[in-house]
This record gives C-alpha cells, sequence and structure tokens, in this order.
C-alpha cells in the first residue's frame, strides 16, 4: 500500500494475490475481474428468457455486487465477498 494514502486504499487486482500486512495489519487483496458479474448476468438472462444482454443489465449487476461490499458496513473488512461465495454472489445479482 502507497504510503500517501497512510493505508487506507482498497485494493483489487484481476489475478489472486496474497494479503499484505502493513503497520500490524494485515489487509486481503480482492481479486476484482468479471467471475463476480458474469455468472450473474448469465443466470439472469437464462432464468428471464432474455434474448439480448444490455449496458442496463450489467449496470444493476454491478450496483447490486456494490451492495454486497463488505466495507459498507465496517471500513475495516473486504471490498467483495470472497470468491469461495460466487454462488451466492450470482444469484444476489
Amino acid at each position: 500500500m502507497s504510503s500517501s494514502t497512510d493505508g487506507r486504499a482498497l485494493i483489487g487486482t484481476g489475478s489472486p494475490f496474497p494479503p499484505v500486512t502493513r503497520n500490524g495489519r494485515t489487509v486481503a487483496i480482492d481479486q476484482t475481474n468479471n467471475s463476480y458479474i458474469f455468472p450473474g448476468v448469465g443466470l439472469g438472462v437464462l432464468a428471464s428468457g432474455a434474448k439480448r444482454v444490455n449496458d442496463a443489465m450489467f449496470m444493476a449487476a454491478a450496483k447490486a455486487l456494490a451492495a454486497l461490499s463488505l466495507t459498507a458496513k465496517d471500513k475495516n473488512r473486504r471490498l467483495l465477498p470472497p470468491v469461495t461465495e460466487l454462488r451466492r454472489v450470482a444469484i444476489a445479482l
């Protein structure tokens, strides 16, 4: 983490990385790639019988994912649910 943020950065990457420890605090690095959005959008398309996928569907999925952010309730928590919970996330989207 950059010293210019004094450790107050949200970090997300496209690949898995181990946690980072800074000033005695260990922070999980979230894997923020399309594995969160695409399964939920795909499930929604199948469930609804939609013929097309549009930007509004992806925006709705992104907003639903943002609502699942653990940092919204506690700034010391992870940005996103762990990838081990992708099934639960897809259903919520």
